[in-house]
């Protein structure tokens, strides 16, 4: 041997599993979010962008919804995905006036944004502000959820 440090790694199939699942998740919702817009955009639909992160407390959704009232926008959490959905009016003028350039989009929109993190609704907030809804979902710090038992008759 020649002096130089030898490098172990372990390996852990939890942490294997755990990283793999990551990348499923990650590729799933490339996919859906994939197919959304090529079945969106050729219905004349749109979709919102959407930034996405996490710290140790929380998982933050930020997304740009230009022109909407908290009236037409809808947020429902189920299991490991948030769906933010609604409709987008164009103005009563958009219909008598004679457009050079038509870059907005209008129409109704539905985007689903997959969790990785284990995520709770109770103190979970909503807020559109100046054209962004911006998410707080607290991460729960048990990963399977709260266990109920189930009695056995």
């Amino acid at each position: 041997m020649n002096g130089a440090p030898t490098m172990i790694k372990t390996f852990s199939p939890i942490m294997e599993l755990t990283k793999l699942q990551e990348e499923v998740n990650r590729l799933l919702c490339e996919l859906s979010n994939h197919l959304s817009c090529g079945s969106l955009h050729e219905s004349g639909k749109w979709l919102p962008n959407v930034d996405l992160c996490e710290d140790s407390k929380q998982v933050v959704i930020k997304a740009e919804l230009p022109g909407l009232s908290r009236e037409q926008v809808h947020v429902v959490m189920h299991e490991n995905y948030l769906r933010i959905s609604g409709e987008k009016h164009p103005s009563a003028h958009h219909t008598k006036a004679h457009y050079h350039c038509l870059e907005r989009s209008y129409g109704k929109f539905s985007r689903i944004i997959h969790l990785s993190s284990v995520v709770g609704t109770d103190g979970a907030t909503a807020r559109l502000q100046n054209g962004v809804l911006t998410i707080m979902l607290p991460k729960l710090s048990n990963r399977r959820r709260a266990e109920k038992p189930i009695p056995v008759e």
